[in-house]
């Protein structure tokens, strides 16, 4: 009889661990999706919810992400040195390379830019076989940046007290701000939808941009994949403000040049340069307010994917969704992943147009659908995009990472907006 009990026992406990084993494995899945699609809010409060009841590697794996997301690139570096030190048995040669990936991004944000390129060499030579050609190429386009900037001193800023500047808006209706190397003064748009900051070959030859002859494959705002040459500017004023050591994607000229309205873009200050501001806040009368001291809020809102900003919005009955925000877009639009998951209402409320749509490396045609009177909340506060165009095909990665594109007319309608990269918050 004891036999038959012991029997039991074990029988009774082996089951209860599977169902455990099956409910973790589970929420693992669901926590490696919110990584895929890079929605790292969610991603937090699973890991705040469910620490306990995944191994070890799992919560250094998934917490190196979210701190990267919310641009704590110290403590994403330290978590996945701890992941690498656990014992072989617990980690995987896909979890590796995944968070190698992840590391170089980190040390590339850091201005590390020789770390940076060592890690992409050992990715390249001990997890090539873990990677598809996709990731490789992306691995070595990436690697070609640091190794160029290798030699490139860490950006800095000149501390500042609060600074106000006025921004124009161009033919475009794009914001400028503007920028001097030297004696050369030009206004150069402002775009926390760009990577890194840009500039053209001849406004580079005038502000004195040292070219590092190392050109990269860049993923333009359409979808498209254009060539650039890396420089930097050893030192370049801001409005008020001076920064050094500023890299640059150099284009040629008529890669930035508009023949419809005889317009050409002279430079973008990118993601880099904006960040190091901390805080910016854009008010309804076209002015950048940038503070000595970054504000503090509770508000914890604003993610990071790469150098792209992304945040929550409530659109459809308050369905909450990831958007870019994007300051170097003069409308809004909705990606193909809003198509797809919202393709009847589309379908009802829109109609069908054909579509230009231009930025820096060209120009993209297609058939999409513009909806009218699109409304959306943001925190406490609500909007509406009179004229919200629809993307019927997917533009790569930019839409598979979020839902949107949210520009300057969501600040107007909504009176302004700040952007705190510090504590990660927005606030419209």
């Amino acid at each position: 009889m004891k036999g038959v009990f012991l029997f039991l026992f074990l029988l009774v406990s082996l089951c209860a661990g599977a169902q455990v084993d099956g409910r973790d494995g589970a929420i693992v899945r669901e926590m490696k999706g919110l990584v895929a699609g890079a929605d790292f809010f969610r991603l937090e409060r699973m890991l705040g919810q469910y620490s306990d009841s995944i191994s070890t590697a799992d919560r250094l794996y998934f917490q190196s992400y979210v701190d990267n997301g919310f641009n704590r690139n110290r403590a994403s570096i330290y978590r996945i040195d701890s992941f690498t030190h656990l014992d072989i048995h617990e980690r995987t040669d896909t979890a590796e390379a995944q968070l190698l990936q992840l590391l170089m991004d980190n040390y590339g944000k850091l201005f590390a830019y020789r770390k940076a390129g060592e890690i992409s060499d050992y990715i390249l030579h001990a997890y090539s076989g873990v990677l598809d050609s996709s990731e490789r190429n992306d691995v070595a386009n990436t690697g070609r940046i640091w190794h160029a900037l290798e030699d490139v001193a860490a950006q800095s800023m000149t501390p500042h007290g609060d600074v106000l500047m006025p921004m124009r808006r161009d033919i475009l209706g794009l914001w400028n701000i503007p920028v001097s190397s030297g004696d050369s003064v030009d206004d150069f748009i402002f775009d926390t939808g760009a990577n890194l900051s840009t500039i053209s070959e001849g406004e580079a030859k005038k502000m004195g941009v040292r070219h590092l002859h190392s050109k990269i494959n860049v993923g333009s705002s359409q979808g498209m994949v254009v060539q650039a040459e890396m420089g930097v500017a050893d030192s370049l004023q801001v409005g008020a403000l001076v920064v050094r050591h500023v890299v640059f994607l150099i284009l040629p000229d008529d890669m930035l040049y508009f023949k419809p309205v005889h317009f050409g873009i002279k430079g973008i200050i990118g993601y880099p340069v904006i960040a190091a501001m901390r805080q910016v806040h854009i008010s309804a009368g076209d002015t950048l307010m940038v503070p000595a001291v970054p504000a503090k809020s509770d508000l914890h809102n604003l993610e990071m994917n790469g150098n792209t900003p992304v945040f929550y919005m409530a659109v459809n009955n308050n369905d909450t969704l990831d958007f870019r925000f994007d300051s170097g877009a003069s409308q809004s639009e909705l990606y193909n992943r809003y198509y797809e998951r919202y393709k009847a209402w589309v379908h009802e409320h829109g109609h069908k147009v054909r579509i230009k749509m231009g930025g820096a490396g060209g120009v993209r045609k297609s058939k999409d659908y513009v909806v009218d009177d699109f409304v959306f909340k943001v925190g406490h506060r609500a909007g509406v995009i009179h004229s919200a165009n629809v993307q019927t095909k997917p533009l790569g990665d930019v839409d598979r990472v979020a839902y949107g594109n949210i520009g300057q007319d969501v600040v107007k309608a909504l009176g302004g907006v700040t952007l705190n990269f510090e504590g990660m918050w927005i606030e419209f």
